[in-house]
């Protein structure tokens, strides 16, 4: 097979004879990037990347029924590996632009860390269009990324600038933070008024302060709106004000922010039911052993993927109302 008739970039890789084993083609053979094209022994197609880990990164991947997401942890000071696989050749063409937009989107990146955190945006992305949202985030789904916007314009632009805001804002990527930054650890949740007796938490690492010296958990109260307020908050408000400042203050990080956004499953397009809210004051409390949670490093082995809710009621006992854009 010539180069001209070859399809996709996986038809000219030979498949390797020994079991679980690799033969792989870089990308762009001319690019210091560490991106392949990639095959394994059962014959499925992939695409793998390498890359420097200095250790603060959490790469937390999502699941697919069809596609094997890996994330290799470096070992003695070596490279990290993000490994892609296709288990089922029905959705080659599918995966054929899955892997040309994660190539597009790593090489855009100006370093090692902020590519790996493109590639894993960019998986998180493909998996809401997979899931087909046509109808759009629900009302949890709304407040969250509410909650987080707010959090962002209200106390981490005063206190570290836009720029690393939009750096460290990882909830979309699927960290089990919020937002991390130097050794600071933060978790963003609302609490529905007069709704909602309790707060959930989708992970046993969200509340566990673990490899951090300083971890918050912020609460934005929050009340569904009346059909006549002057003061309600939208989605799209929210979010047209905090990419107002971001394209004003770190242009730079403007592509990286509409990806995080996009990443939540979040499109104009698709949202087209839209609830308001008025919102009331934050709250908030460190993580400390005392603040009633299900931490992973306390876990027996083992145990993971854990989903817990505490009665708000308990919660309240720990909060306390920040000053303005008082952060930490």
């Amino acid at each position: 097979m010539t180069e001209h008739q070859a399809r996709y970039p996986w038809d000219d890789i030979p498949r390797p004879q020994r079991q679980s084993a690799l033969e792989s083609r870089k990308v762009d053979p001319f690019s210091k990037v560490e991106l392949y094209w990639t095959c394994d022994s059962q014959n499925r197609p992939g695409v793998l990347h390498r890359f420097v880990d200095p250790g603060s990164l959490d790469l937390r991947l999502p699941k697919f029924k069809e596609l094997t997401v890996e994330h290799w942890p470096s070992r003695n000071g070596g490279a990290s590996t993000l490994l892609f696989l296709l288990n089922d050749k029905m959705y080659l063409g599918v995966f054929h632009e899955f892997c040309k937009g994660l190539a597009s989107t790593v090489f855009e990146g100006s370093d090692d860390v902020e590519r790996a955190k493109r590639a894993v945006a960019h998986t998180w992305l493909w998996q809401r269009f997979l899931r087909s949202r046509r109808s759009g985030l629900s009302d949890a789904e709304q407040r969250g990324l509410v909650g987080e916007l707010v959090f962002m314009r209200d106390f981490a632009f005063p206190a570290i600038g836009v720029e690393a805001s939009v750096q460290s804002w990882g909830g979309p990527m699927g960290n089990p933070k919020d937002f991390t930054w130097g050794d600071t650890a933060v978790e963003v949740k609302t609490h529905l008024v007069a709704a909602h007796a309790s707060i959930s938490f989708s992970s046993e690492w969200q509340l566990d302060p673990s490899g951090f010296a300083s971890a918050w958990l912020y609460v934005l109260e929050m009340a569904a709106s009346g059909p006549n307020s002057t003061t309600a908050e939208t989605l799209t408000t929210v979010l047209s004000d905090v990419r107002r400042q971001v394209r004003e203050e770190a242009l730079g990080e403007l592509a990286q922010f509409d990806t995080l956004v996009e990443a939540t499953g979040y499109t104009p397009e698709t949202q087209a039911d839209e609830n308001a809210w008025e919102r009331g004051p934050w709250r908030r409390t460190a993580v400390t052993d005392d603040l009633p949670a299900i931490r992973g490093s306390n876990l027996p082995v083992g145990v993971e993927k854990v989903k817990y809710a505490v009665r708000y009621d308990i919660l309240d006992k720990f909060l306390g109302e920040p000053s303005e854009g008082e952060l930490g």
